[in-house]
């Protein structure tokens, strides 16, 4: 199977990050495919754009109440795009290539932490019972975890039969996203093809600002089986916005690897 990447962009031009991992996808013999409600103008060369309205309605789009992102509706954005295409593999914009991903069996999957499975990269076959699971879960606009505590589970639907059931966007982050995904790929058993966290996560979460670490020697955690890095978008734009990566970090060097100049595209808010 020849495989194509594709992404969902929803807030705004992007940025050097977006542009950077982008790029590093074609750099690597994919075909891109950005989809976007809104036209974009600072797509790379070579990055094709497509509507996606085309594959769900922008009236759908589904926010966390807290913190307003957008991830919710991201995460039953690529779902149906699996379920869709054959030859796809989902990959965020916060997500480096450095080469070309590994897909088993239909799945490209890999662990965050011992316990995690994270979905920023995700291939699941259109069979995948995994991926039926999900999009029945995601299709409910009022759902109870099933991984929730007992005590949280009985407290969710005892608000839901007095008629004040708790929507989507009200639940703690992440309920559409890597939680639903560990617990019904170990449900399935389909969990046996997550690849080690080294593979796609070498940086975890609380080692966000390695990257922008000034004259870091990234061989203790990119391997030469590393094939992608997850730059933590959420944490790593924070720092961004302030100021952009040396040119001596990791991010920095890749910066100028692709000669992409910061200035041009900085991070928004």
């Amino acid at each position: 199977m020849e495989y194509r990447v594709a992404s969902l962009w929803l807030k705004g031009d992007l940025s050097y990050l977006e542009q950077l991992c982008l790029l590093s996808y074609k750099q690597a013999g994919y075909h891109v495919t950005l989809y976007s409600y809104d036209p974009l103008e600072n797509i790379p060369e070579g990055i094709e754009t497509a509507d996606a309205s085309a594959i769900l309605p922008a009236s759908t789009i589904l926010t966390h109440k807290k913190t307003g992102s957008p991830a919710l509706f991201s995460n039953i954005f690529r779902y149906e795009l699996l379920r869709r295409f054959s030859d796809l593999v989902w990959v965020d914009t916060d997500m480096l290539a450095l080469g070309r991903l590994e897909v088993s069996q239909g799945y490209c999957v890999g662990r965050e932490s011992v316990d995690s499975i994270n979905n920023a990269v995700l291939r699941l076959p259109q069979d995948s019972d995994t991926l039926g699971l999900l999009q029945d879960f995601t299709a409910d606009k009022y759902p109870v975890p099933p991984w929730y505590p007992e005590k949280l589970q009985r407290k969710l639907k005892k608000s839901a039969d007095k008629g004040k059931p708790v929507p989507a966007g009200n639940l703690p982050w992440g309920v559409f996203g890597p939680q639903a995904l560990t617990h019904f790929l170990n449900r399935t058993g389909e969990s046996k093809y997550a690849l080690p966290r080294h593979i796609l996560y070498p940086f975890s979460y609380k080692e966000y600002k390695l990257p922008l670490k000034p004259g870091l020697d990234s061989s203790r955690w990119i391997t030469p089986e590393t094939r992608a890095i997850h730059f933590w978008g959420k944490a790593i734009r924070r720092k961004l916005r302030k100021r952009p990566p040396r040119p001596d970090s990791l991010l920095g060097r890749l910066l100028t690897q692709y000669d992409i100049d910061p200035a041009l595209a900085p991070v928004g808010a």
